[in-house]
């Protein structure tokens, strides 16, 4: 029980120690998001950034909790040397992320195109992109 307890805490300090040592990468998923919005939508700027904030805002605050309990739930299935952590952390949240945003987007805009669909999903991929790229720049290419 301890060791599920940790990973449940393991969770949630890298996630919030994510928040504070690269606060900058939220306003530009949002940035980036928003531009794939209006490109891919017939939505104007203005909406386009109001998609991509609540979309995000949303996705941040249920998905910070909702991994902290799939970290628990994947050591319990699996055991803890099953999958390696940080992979299935990422992939969660990808897939946490999109599904929310996606999810949220569509609930309340009442926008169902499949258009919106491939621009959250386009600038999910390009934002996963850029964390990587500043992870691997702050960590590992100095």
């Amino acid at each position: 029980m301890n060791l599920v307890l940790l990973n449940f805490v393991w969770s949630g300090v890298l996630i919030g120690e994510s928040f504070i040592r690269f606060w900058y990468i939220i306003p530009a998923t949002i940035v980036i998001e928003m531009v794939i919005i209006k490109l891919m939508t017939s939505h104007l700027w203005g909406k386009s950034l109001l998609i991509s904030t609540v979309g995000n805002l949303v996705s941040g605050v249920i998905g910070t909790i909702v991994i902290g309990c799939a970290s628990i739930l994947i050591d319990f299935l699996f055991g803890s040397d099953f999958f390696p952590t940080m992979l299935i952390t990422w992939i969660l949240m990808f897939a946490g992320s999109f599904g929310l945003e996606y999810l949220t987007v569509r609930w309340i805009f009442k926008d169902k195109s499949r258009a919106l669909m491939w621009a959250i999903l386009s600038g999910n991929v390009l934002s996963y992109c850029f964390i990587v790229i500043s992870l691997l720049v702050k960590y590992w290419i100095k």
